[in-house]
């Protein structure tokens, strides 16, 4: 236990032993058995943690607010390691009612409106995320779909989660209809805690405006 205690269970007991109020934190547990003459087996220990504050979630970089471009980039982070980031996008033509998830290191969907969407997983200095090996990273080894909210995401290697450094998120849109456009980014440690505080940008794109107007 985490104050050295001690506990005994009779040998009629069954698992699962069970721990109820752990605090957050580091935890440990050793087990051994011991037989009726007394005699104690090596004991089998497991160590873990608790973590039950949510990750923030902000945007590094964003298009402007008034743009005539059809395409937009963002970087969005996570102020600690994530397990995955998570986004919805609402204008005239693409309303996702459900948050689309991001599954590291990188990714490319489309929405059931034909936006295209791409993105990478990286740490906090722009280097790729060390999900996947360098000498995979380039290369597809599995195929895995998943489908959110009518939008398809095809994942390039069928990682379920993110290395330490997938602190960052680097998210491609296009084509982007004309008029307000609203994108909500959140991310969810590897806990399971989920920002209930969502990074929010708006903006606004006019094909009619003249570059550099």
């Amino acid at each position: 236990g985490d104050g050295g205690e001690g506990m005994q269970i009779a040998s009629n007991e069954t698992s699962p032993i069970r721990f109820t109020n752990a605090e957050p934190g580091e935890h440990g547990i050793s087990i051994r058995a011991r037989t009726s003459r007394g005699v104690d087996g090596a004991p089998w220990e497991y160590a873990w943690s608790v973590d039950m504050e949510a990750p923030g979630t902000a945007f590094q970089r964003t298009p402007p607010e008034s743009t005539h471009l059809s395409s937009a980039m963002f970087f969005a982070w996570a102020s600690e390691p994530t397990f995955q980031f998570e986004f919805k996008l609402t204008d005239r033509d693409h309303t996702i009612d459900e948050w689309v998830t991001l599954w590291p290191p990188h990714g490319v969907g489309v929405t059931s409106h034909g936006l295209t969407f791409e993105y990478f997983y990286t740490d906090l200095d722009g280097q790729a995320s060390t999900t996947t090996s360098t000498s995979t990273a380039t290369t597809t080894t599995t195929a895995t779909t998943a489908t959110f909210a009518g939008t398809t995401t095809t994942n390039s290697d069928g990682a379920a989660g993110g290395g330490d450094k997938d602190r960052r998120v680097e998210l491609h849109l296009n084509p982007l209809c004309n008029g307000p456009h609203r994108v909500e980014f959140r991310a969810v440690d590897k806990a399971g805690n989920t920002d209930a505080s969502p990074a929010v940008y708006e903006w606004v794109v006019d094909r009619t405006m003249r570059p550099g107007a």
